[in-house]
This record gives C-alpha cells, structure tokens and sequence, in this order.
C-alpha cells in the first residue's frame, strides 16, 4: 500500500499529520526506483522505466481500510472514462499513488516520461484526487482533476511549476487549480482540495475523447509535493 514519505526532511514522526508546517513531504512513484513492485507484468515495457506507472500494469493494493468485505484493489493505468468540466466521470482506472492530509497545501507536482505514450487519439496521463473518505471501492467512479499532459514524450519532465529543463502540463483544473491551499467545497466536490477533507491521488492514462483504443505505451514517474500541517 502506498504510504506517506517525510520527504527527506529528517523529521521524526509516524505519519504526515505529525510533521510541522515549514517542511516539505512528498508521494513519489514510478521509475527505476520505485519501491512499490507491479503484480503484472514483472518488468514493465519500457527497461530504462520500472516501477508501478506503466500503460501495461496491474498493480494489487490491500483493501480499503475498515472495508466488509475486505476486498484487494487491483489497478490498473489506463480509464476509459471521459474527462469534462474538469472531472474523469465513468472512469474505469487510475493507480493510487498516497493520500494528502486534511490542510497540507499542494506545492508542486511532477511527471517524468520513460516512454512515449502511445495509444488512442488524444492520449493523455494526468493527476486525479478525490476524497479519501468517498474513495471506498475501485477504480472510483469520478475523479477530479489537477493536471495532465497530452502525448508526454520520452525523455521530458512535466511540471506545474516550469522551470529550467521541465515543461508546462497541457491543462490544469481551473478551479482551483493544481496547487495551493484549495477553495471551500463546490458541487461535485471538485475544488477542495486538501484544504477540507485527505485527498486520494491518481496517476491516470486517458483519451481526451473518451472515446477509442486505450494506451499501448508509456512509462513514467510521478511526484507530488506538499507542505505539513499549519501551525
């Protein structure tokens, strides 16, 4: 199961919630570092890749915390779903990466490409949220939009935060955009960010239409950076 990292801070304490407000944490998968093994395949497509963000993975979590019957998770990268108003309703995928506590604030997001996507029209991957406490069976139904890059390209670093040697994401959700304390909560849920409620992360591979073959390609990694608590 995914877990919250101290992000290198060297901050002593159990989980994200007991670290101060000024340092830094962050989820990260994917990549030849990833610690979070795939179930399938054993190596993923691209060899210069690795980790748990691959087109062709599937990856089984342990069920939701409390859950009757407790029923594994198995995950997969690509959704048919279809992405509109800034929401991925009908989807069918997504790999959950962590969960972002209740008043963090969003910094940064990241996604590394090992291997150009490839696929259906209008191939894209993207970062998702939805709250952790309606994220109770997978894949969820709807999820929100932060961030997502079309036809990412082998070798290229995407951002929301662009600078030297990274590229901007193709769109970001426009209320309230990827980063930030978030906004109070508006129908469907889409702009609370972390500010109201924990949020559930998805790395997710979609077609902008909806409609199509899924993805055939693509590797990545992907982080997300956040601050501790206020205080």
């Amino acid at each position: 199961m995914p877990t919250l990292s101290s992000g290198g801070s060297g901050v002593p304490g159990d989980s994200a919630r007991l670290f101060p407000w000024q340092v830094s944490h962050y989820i990260a998968r994917g990549g030849p570092n990833d610690p979070v093994a795939q179930t399938t395949p054993a190596v993923p497509a691209a060899q210069t890749g690795g980790g748990s963000l691959s087109w062709n993975t599937t990856l089984t979590l342990p069920p939701v915390p409390g859950q009757q019957p407790a029923v594994n998770r198995s995950m997969i990268l690509n959704s048919t779903g279809t992405l509109s108003a800034g929401q991925l309703t009908t989807n069918t995928g997504g790999i959950l990466i962590g969960t972002i506590p209740q008043g963090a604030v969003i910094i940064d997001m990241m996604l590394q490409c090992y291997q150009t996507i490839a696929g259906g029209t209008s191939t894209s991957v993207g970062f998702f949220y939805t709250n952790a406490t309606l994220d109770t069976a997978y894949p969820p139904a709807t999820l929100n939009l932060l961030a997502y890059i079309t036809t990412p390209t082998i070798g290229n670093l995407y951002r929301s935060i662009t600078s030297i040697n990274s590229t901007a994401f193709t769109a970001a959700n426009a209320a309230p955009g990827p980063n930030g304390f978030g906004v109070p909560t508006t129908a469907g849920a889409i702009a609370n960010l972390a500010s109201l409620t924990d949020i559930d992360i998805y790395v997710v591979g979609f077609l902008i239409a909806g409609t199509g073959t899924a993805n055939t390609a693509g590797t990545y990694a992907a982080m997300i950076e956040f601050t501790g608590l206020e205080g």
